[in-house]
């Protein structure tokens, strides 16, 4: 099956001057009987200027309604200021939504988080390192991320428990691959020395207090300089 998988901050940008096949911006995809392809999640994306569709969710052995990924978070803006589309395609047929029409058809999947407009990346011109996918002052994706995921019970220390400790990783061990950092609600940045992914146990460095529900945060200094992560 293809589930539990978590896409978060990342940047996917779409050429717009192909003359072939348009493409989608982000793409799931199962036509076989045997896979389930439900149960992702996708936050704190943008996805700009695809020609086809922003985001084609497609399994076409499930019906619309039990199509479950969840979105949250992500900057969807679509090719030529066109507005931005979200692709079904299930068992029986396949439905074409503005943003604004998906969070309504499928509220369960599209949190109000989602938002649509121009990232105003500081360049697309020209190919290759000639772009530039930084964002301008006044871009809707500054301040804008989500928290991956929230504290199970209040505490303090160096062991925290959480809902999903899936979004995360210690480094697994790999030479020169450092521990995530994170932050808990509004408190100081904190790295991760140990996952257990079984007990959803996350071993700090450093010693920090939280409540039951404090949300949970990626943090990187240079994408979280305010109130949230940058998107």
């Amino acid at each position: 099956p293809m589930q539990y998988n978590k896409v978060y901050n990342n940047t996917v940008y779409g050429e717009t001057d192909q003359t072939g096949w348009l493409k989608d911006g982000w793409h799931w995809e199962n036509y076989r009987t045997d896979i389930i392809q439900n149960d992702n999640a996708f936050k704190n994306n943008i996805v700009a200027a695809a020609g086809a569709n922003q985001i084609n969710d497609i399994d076409v052995t499930q019906s619309l309604a039990t199509m479950n990924n969840r979105y949250e978070g992500n900057l969807l803006y679509g090719a030529n200021g066109q507005p931005a589309t979200v692709r079904y395609e299930y068992t029986g047929g396949n439905s074409i939504f503005s943003l604004s029409e998906v969070k309504n058809a499928k509220p369960g999947q599209w949190a109000s988080t989602n938002i649509e407009g121009n990232p105003l990346f500081v360049n697309t011109k020209g190919q290759g390192p000639a772009k530039d996918f930084n964002l301008q002052a006044g871009s809707p994706a500054i301040d804008a991320g989500v928290h991956l995921t929230t504290v199970a019970s209040a505490g303090s220390g160096t062991t925290l428990v959480v809902a999903d400790a899936g979004y995360f990783i210690d480094g697994w061990g790999i030479p020169g691959v450092e521990g995530d950092s994170i932050k808990i609600d509004s408190g100081a940045p904190v790295g991760i020395v140990k996952v257990d992914y079984t007990t959803n146990t996350l071993t700090l460095n450093s010693s920090r207090s939280w409540s039951a529900g404090s949300r949970v945060f990626y943090y990187r200094s240079d994408r979280f300089r305010g109130n949230a992560p940058d998107i």
